[in-house]
């Protein structure tokens, strides 16, 4: 809204430079630098996947939180564990070999492995007078044998019973499937997956075995977490991909390539500052950056396209970009370190976009500037800052305005000159610097009053002849940086043969 508000109509003007951003504009020792800069910062970071990062960290909640868990556990804390296997035999083996003396707390302590279970069950046959000797001592002792006979009963089934693994594991079955409540969870038999619960007053060391796993909610979350940020990783180059695909085949490589360099410099140096500030990043990051890019993939578009015409960047564009900024810079002030993580991302990447905009890389043009060295103009008294396009008989070059200027109109021609000059410098075979040039102007046109030149302008020459020895004939404009026509001339500019400028 604001930009079609101060969208200037016939009665009105605004100055040049309002609202508007151009290219190409700051020094271009402040690109390496800048890459010095953020190598460290990028070097410092690291990935991280906290799932902690979707709370919302309100004191009163944590405080509520507190107080339940202490009102509906009374007990001490415990740290719980599962030794996980394929199958309860392994589990169970691998329970044993943890905790062989029972200083924890789980369903091992009462449920023997099957080794034990053989040996018991072993000794127990040995025991052929045990029977004979029970019922004697009991009767010794004033009670009625016959009392016993189910006892009995159930000790000879268990002598003549056949101990396997799979009567063994039934067993283990049925005593889970009757624990109640809670107590399900200390014992689970799977097709693929079977565990025993451990619980314990302290951490236990579980780096170097596989078969343990600590059950923490907000670690196990986190690491599903990491899982999401691995398919995200794929999908964002993936996205990337198609998207410098898409880039460089709709416009081509001399303007896709710098426009597609513009965020991924922009995301080298929010990440470089992320490095040094934060060092952590996590998939709200990678999110935000897979944004960012494509925001400042669109802003380096216009970018690459306003310099190649030697214009700054339309109002809108500029207006975008700082509401934009301070949306996310609202937004990365929330407390909620997702959006936080989201917001500054976002805000850093398009801030830096910015930045890479104003510098002269990626837009610098080499192999321009040794024609400078082939025309009859000094540092002082050359006009033309840097030439736009160049081919056989076409140049546009923006120009500064002369330092010793008297006549705006002159000024304007002698910018049209010089372009025609290195046009002729760019055809040049010779590779001799010109010693002096003979400018002759057949008319000139100024549609409107130009009482004083304080802005660059946008000189366009084409070369109307040949360029041979005599007067070659050229037609040129110059318009403002709003492309508004100041003037246009056609002219002539002398070329002596050879001999003749050695002479």
């Amino acid at each position: 809204m604001v930009a079609i508000i101060l969208r200037p109509g016939s009665s009105t003007k605004f100055p040049v430079r309002t609202w508007k951003l151009r290219p190409h504009s700051l020094p271009l020792w402040l690109s390496p630098l800048l890459l010095l800069i953020i190598l460290p910062g990028l070097l410092q970071l690291k990935w991280d996947s906290n799932i902690h990062d979707l709370e919302y960290p309100l004191p009163q909640l944590k405080e509520k939180d507190s107080r339940i868990q202490s009102t509906a556990t009374p007990l001490e804390e415990k740290f719980t564990y599962l030794v996980h296997a394929d199958d309860i035999l392994t589990a169970r083996n691998l329970l044993a070999d943890i905790d062989p003396e029972g200083n924890y707390d789980h369903a091992g302590l009462i449920l023997p492995d099957f080794e034990t279970v053989l040996t018991t069950h072993a000794i127990f046959n040995d025991l052929s007078t045990f029977k004979k000797e029970l019922s004697e001592r009991l009767e010794g002792k004033d009670y009625y044998a016959e009392a016993f006979e189910p006892f009995f009963k159930d000790w000879e089934k268990y002598k003549i019973l056949d101990v396997s693994k799979t009567l063994y594991i039934e067993r283990l079955s049925e005593f889970s499937a009757k624990l109640p409540g809670p107590l399900k969870n200390l014992v689970h038999l799977g097709k693929n997956f079977s565990w025993f619960m451990i619980l314990t007053d302290e951490k236990i060391d579980i780096s170097s075995s596989p078969n343990i796993l600590f059950l923490d909610q907000s670690n196990m979350l986190s690491s599903a977490f990491g899982q999401y940020a691995k398919v995200m990783w794929v999908f964002t180059g993936a996205c990337l991909i198609v998207l410098f695909l898409s880039v460089c085949l709709y416009f081509g490589i001399r303007s896709g390539i710098p426009a597609l360099l513009v965020p991924t410099f922009a995301i080298l140096i929010a990440f470089g500052l992320i490095g040094y500030f934060h060092g952590n990043v996590g998939l709200f990051h990678l999110i935000g950056a897979l944004l960012a890019f494509c925001i400042s993939l669109d802003y380096g578009l216009f970018a690459v396209t306003s310099y190649k015409a030697g214009k700054k960047l339309p109002k809108s564009i500029t207006i975008s970009s700082i509401t934009t900024i301070a949306v996310f810079g609202i937004l990365a002030t929330s407390q909620i370190p997702a959006i936080q993580q989201l917001a500054t991302t976002i805000l850093l990447i398009l801030a830096s976009t910015i930045l890479v905009i104003l510098l002269r890389w990626p837009f610098q043009k080499p192999g321009i500037a040794s024609s400078f060295e082939l025309i009859p103009h000094g540092p002082v008294a050359r006009m033309v800052e840097s030439i736009l396009h160049v081919d056989d008989k076409h140049i546009r070059a923006l120009c500064n305005p002369h330092v010793h200027q008297s006549m705006p109109t002159e000024c304007l021609i002698e910018a049209m000159a010089q372009c025609a000059a290195l046009l002729l410098a760019e055809n040049n075979s010779t590779g001799i610097p010109r010693t002096g040039m003979l400018v002759v102007v057949q008319n000139s046109n100024m549609p409107g009053k130009l009482i004083h030149l304080d802005q660059q302008v946008t000189a366009s020459v084409e070369l109307r002849s040949e360029a041979k020895d005599g007067l070659v004939q050229f037609s040129g404009s110059c318009t403002d940086q709003d492309d508004n026509l100041l003037t246009e001339a056609q002219f002539s500019i002398f070329i002596p043969p050879v001999d003749f400028q050695s002479d």
